[in-house]
């Protein structure tokens, strides 16, 4: 997504690399090393601060955190919340219960109202996570 919306190279690799931090034991030393300066910024950037235990609490810190970074920063996120629509859309068929559905979609619908300020609503990649999100808020309950 993010390469099809004009984004240099080392944006796309933040972009493939966003979760690392997150879901792995690399750390931002180990990042940089690899990957360069740039796009370990970017990943810090749009990674979740795991002191935060509070899942709502983290989510919004998360938003607020992106607000604040560069728009290359919040194209990322951009993509991943296009990306994590299309999965909820998936798991709803598959039986996700209603209230956790509800809790993404909040925090997704959140994110496009951050995103909108900070990458303008005319952004394409926000014009299809809001597509995404619409499409998701017509589907019948499970």
């Amino acid at each position: 997504m993010l390469s099809l919306a004009g984004y240099a190279d080392h944006v796309v690799a933040a972009g493939v690399l966003h979760d690392v931090l997150e879901n792995t034991d690399t750390d931002a030393v180990e990042l940089e090393h690899r990957f360069g300066a740039g796009v370990s910024a970017l990943v810090r950037a749009v990674s979740e601060d795991p002191a935060i235990e509070d899942a709502r609490a983290r989510k919004s810190a998360l938003r607020s955190q992106v607000a604040c970074g560069s728009m290359e920063a919040g194209a990322i996120f951009a993509a991943d919340k296009v990306s994590k629509s299309r999965e909820l859309r998936l798991k709803l068929s598959c039986g996700l219960p209603d209230d956790e559905a509800e809790q993404q979609l909040g925090h997704y619908w959140e994110s496009l109202s951050m995103l909108d300020a900070v990458l303008g609503a005319c952004h394409p990649l926000l014009e299809q996570l809001r597509f995404e999100l619409e499409t998701l808020d017509t589907l019948p309950p499970a």
